[in-house]
């Protein structure tokens, strides 16, 4: 019996002891920042005036510069307005804000014949923004609020592509501009 109660002591003193549970707490940080809602509405469409053209192909490039301009191809004769679409809109000082253009930078108008595209479409002269995007062939662009208002302009453009034998009338069409903060 002593061996009996020597091997359980052993045994006892073998089990592995439960640790006991240990507490440590840390307090971690935590913020928001509430930043005004962005906001962007055109104030006027895009319009190539009025275009004259003969039977063949033709292109109409409109530059959204600060004072707008048309430059047409040999067989195309412009008159009229020339005039780039313009978004305003109103964001924070100094936030990062990204614009994107139409998807595949193209606007499709329809009318009395073929539909006309758009293609090439570009963001131009801007107010109260500084452009933070190198390359104008995307999609998307980033610019910086710099308005102390946080007010802000951009003009977009595009090229106008006229088919062979383009049915005259009037050809009109939509698109979106989306701006959101990044």
């Amino acid at each position: 019996m002593r061996a009996s109660i020597v091997a359980l002591f052993a045994g006892v003193l073998a089990w592995p002891a439960v640790a006991q549970a240990q507490s440590n707490s840390q307090n971690a940080p935590t913020r928001t920042e509430l930043v005004e809602r962005i906001t962007i509405v055109k104030s006027k469409d895009m319009d190539f005036g009025r275009l004259a053209v003969d039977n063949n192909p033709g292109t109409v490039t409109l530059n959204p510069t600060d004072s707008e301009t048309c430059t047409t191809s040999a067989n195309v004769v412009h008159s009229g307005s020339c005039i780039a679409a313009e978004f305003t809109g109103v964001g924070t000082t100094n936030r990062r804000i990204r614009i994107r253009k139409p998807r595949n930078r193209r606007i499709f108008l329809t009318g009395p014949g073929r539909r006309m595209q758009i293609r090439n479409v570009v963001f131009g002269y801007t107010e109260g923004l500084q452009r933070l995007t190198a390359r104008t062939n995307r999609r998307s662009i980033r610019y910086r609020i710099t308005d102390a208002n946080g007010a802000f302009l951009v003009k977009l453009g595009g090229q106008l592509r006229i088919r062979r034998n383009q049915a005259p009338g009037v050809y009109s069409g939509t698109f979106n501009v989306d701006v959101d903060y990044q």
